[in-house]
């Protein structure tokens, strides 16, 4: 398979133009629950102890 060139369509938000603004957001977002919970590619990733800590966690 050829590699090519592949253009980010714009979303109905307003960081469309840099997906780097977009995960700063997120990242900024996810700050005051950073001990447990963190943002990797296009996904939210919770980790926690237990699952009694991951049910406080999720909600």
């Amino acid at each position: 398979m050829q590699y090519r060139h592949v253009r980010i369509q714009p979303h109905a938000f307003r960081y469309q133009e840099r997906p780097s603004d977009f995960q700063r957001y997120v990242d900024a977002t996810l700050k005051p629950v950073s001990s447990f919970a963190f943002a990797y590619l296009n996904d939210i990733l919770i980790h926690s102890a237990d699952a009694s800590d991951h049910d406080v966690h999720v909600q």
